[in-house]
C-alpha cells in the first residue's frame, strides 16, 4: 500500500473549523479547556493522516529497578518540599552534564530559575528513561515524580467518573463534524476522560506543594509541551509553527480567556509574533535564548575550546534520529555507509536517537556508525564537535545553527510540509543543502572537502553565539541583583 502524503497543516485547519462550529473548547477542567489535550490525537485520526507509515508512537524506556530507586528517592527528598521560592516541573530528557563539576543540569529548569531569580527552587522531574542522573544533579531539591505517577496510575479507574459528562458534551459534536467515525469519537471520549482525571490529579498535587511553599508565587512547566498544571508558565517545547496544535486555537470566546492569561516563554521573536497573532499578550509572552543551547554553551564551552577546534583534525558527522518515517530513511543511509566504510575511513559517523525513538539498530552489526540512545550521549557535545549533521525532520535543524554545523537535510517525500519546516527552523541559514536519500553517498563524496573547509565558519559562528549568551547571562544576573535590592 502506498503511503499517504502527510500535510499536517491541512488537518489542523480542518479541526480548526470544527472547533469554531461546535465550540469544542467550552468544557473546562481547572479552567483549562479540555479539548486542548486530545487535539493531536484527533488530528491523527482524520482520514488520510493515519495512513502515514513509520514509527509514530513514543517509546519510553523503563527500568523496573531504577523506578523503585526513584520512588524511594521521592520519599528521601520529602523534607525538601518545604520553604522553596519557585516550583518547576521538567523532564529527565533535559538533563545534561556540566563537565566543569561533573554534575547534571536541567536546561529548562535553568531557564525558569534565571527568569524567577529563585534562590531555592523545587524541581520535579518527569521520567523519560528512568536513569539515575537525578542523584547527580547540581540542585539541592530535585525530585523524581515516579511515586506520584504510580499513584496516578493506580487510581486511574476514577477517570470513569468523567466519562458520562464528557460523552454528553462531545460525542454528538464529534459525530456531527464528519471528521471522525463513531468508533473514533468513542475513543476520543475515553481519552478525554483520562485527560480530565489527569488534569485534576496534577492540580491536586500542585495545590499540596503550593500549600507547603507559600513563598513560591511562580510555577514553571516544560513537560512535553502540555501545561499539565494550572497557572503554570509554559516553556517552549520544540518548534513553534502557525499550526501548533498545543498552542494555537481559533478565537472563540470559550478559549480566549485561557490564551489571554497564559504565560509563555519562547525562544525567538518569530515565535512571539505568532503567539501574539493568536491572542497571547505581549505582557505574558517572554523571549529568552534557547536554554537547551545557551546553558550548554555557558556550562561546557570556554575560549580554550575554540583554540582546540582550530587544531582539530577529526572529521565528525552526527545523524539526528526522529519518529515517523525518519528511521526508515536513515537506516538505508547507515547501511550504505557500512557497505562503503573504506570510502569513509577518515570520517567519524554517529547517530543520536530521538528521546522517544525505539532502538531498532541493536540487531545490526554496525562498525562504522556509532549509535547513541538519547541518554547515552550529549546531543550538544556531538553538535559542538561535529562539522556536519544529517537530519530529516527535527528541531535540531534550528539548534545546530547555533553550533555552526553544515546541514545535510534528507528529503522525505512522504512529508509534504518538510520545506515549510526547514524554512521555519533554519530560515536563511546559508550552510545547508537538501539531499535525496538515494543520492546521499554521491553527494557526500562530492562535498567532503567543502565540509572539511567549513570548520573555520563553524568556529566563528560558535564564538559569536558564545559571546551573545555570555552577555545575556550577565544582563540577567544584573537584573536579578537590582530586583533583590528593590525588595530589600
Amino acid at each position: 500500500m502506498q503511503e499517504s502524503k502527510l500535510k499536517i497543516n491541512e488537518f489542523f485547519w480542518k479541526i480548526w473549523e470544527a472547533e469554531k462550529q461546535f465550540d469544542l473548547f467550552s468544557y473546562k477542567c481547572c479552567n483549562i479547556p479540555l479539548w486542548i489535550y486530545p487535539r493531536i490525537k484527533a488530528m491523527n485520526m482524520i482520514d488520510g493522516a493515519i495512513d502515514f507509515g513509520g514509527q509514530t508512537e513514543a517509546f519510553i524506556r523503563m527500568n523496573f529497578l531504577n523506578v523503585l530507586g526513584r520512588i524511594f528517592y521521592f520519599f528521601v527528598k520529602v523534607p525538601c518540599f518545604f520553604g522553596n521560592d519557585v516550583i518547576i516541573f521538567s523532564n529527565e530528557r533535559y538533563l545534561d552534564l556540566d563537565k566543569k563539576n561533573g554534575k547534571y543540569f536541567n536546561s529548562m529548569a535553568e531557564a525558569a530559575i534565571a527568569d524567577s531569580h529563585a534562590k531555592r527552587p523545587l524541581i520535579f522531574e518527569f521520567p523519560s528513561f528512568t536513569t539515575k542522573k537525578y542523584k547527580k544533579t547540581k540542585y539541592k531539591n530535585y525530585v523524581p515524580m515516579d511515586f506520584f505517577l504510580l499513584l496516578n496510575k493506580i487510581f486511574s479507574f476514577l477517570s470513569l467518573g468523567y466519562t458520562w459528562k464528557i460523552k454528553k458534551e462531545f460525542f454528538c459534536k464529534l459525530n456531527s463534524s464528519g471528521l471522525w467515525t463513531d468508533s473514533q469519537a468513542q475513543e476520543l471520549v475515553k481519552f478525554m476522560s483520562h485527560c480530565a482525571y489527569n488534569i485534576n490529579s496534577y492540580n491536586f498535587f500542585l495545590q499540596i506543594i503550593k500549600l507547603l511553599n507559600p513563598e513560591a508565587k511562580l510555577v514553571y512547566s516544560c513537560v512535553a509541551g502540555y501545561d499539565k498544571f494550572p497557572d503554570a508558565v509554559e516553556i517552549q517545547h520544540g518548534l513553534i509553527v502557525d499550526f501548533h496544535a498545543q498552542l494555537f486555537f481559533p478565537g472563540v470566546d470559550s478559549v480566549k480567556g485561557y490564551v489571554k492569561n497564559k504565560k509563555t516563554m519562547v525562544f525567538s521573536e518569530q515565535a512571539k509574533k505568532m503567539c501574539l497573532s493568536h491572542g497571547y499578550t505581549d505582557k505574558n509572552t517572554v523571549i529568552l535564548p534557547n536554554p537547551k543551547v545557551s546553558v550548554y554553551f555557558l556550562s561546557n564551552i570556554n575560549r580554550q575550546f575554540f583554540e582546540s577546534q582550530k587544531k582539530a583534525n577529526e572529521n565528525k558527522v552526527v545523524m539526528i534520529g526522529s519518529l515517523g518515517n525518519v528511521p526508515n530513511i536513515l537506516k538505508k543511509i547507515i547501511l550504505d555507509i557500512e557497505r562503503n566504510k573504506e570510502r569513509f575511513k577518515d570520517w567519524d559517523f554517529s547517530l543520536i536517537m530521538h528521546p522517544s525513538e525505539k532502538n531498532t539498530y541493536k540487531s545490526m552489526s554496525l562498525q562504522k556508525v556509532k549509535i547513541f540512545e538519547n541518554h547515552q550521549a550529549s546531543l550538544w557535545d556531538l553538535l559542538a564537535n561535529s562539522l556536519c549533521i544529517v537530519v530529516v525532520a527535527s528541531s535540531v535543524i534550528e539548534e545546530a545553527t547555533y553550533f555552526g554545523c553544515f546541514e545535510a537535510i534528507i528529503l522525505d517525500e512522504t512529508m509534504e510540509d518538510q520545506a515549510d519546516y526547514i524554512k521555519a527552523l533554519a530560515g536563511n541559514y546559508p550552510f545547508k543543502e537538501v539531499v535525496r536519500p538515494e543520492e546521499f553517498m554521491g553527494w557526500f563524496s562530492r562535498n567532503k572537502q567543502k565540509i572539511i573547509l567549513h570548520r573555520n565558519a563553524k568556529i566563528e559562528i560558535m564564538e559569536k553565539n558564545y559571546d551573545y549568551f555570555s552577555k545575556h547571562a550577565a544582563n540577567s544576573l544584573q537584573k536579578g541583583v537590582e530586583i533583590k535590592q528593590k525588595m530589600i
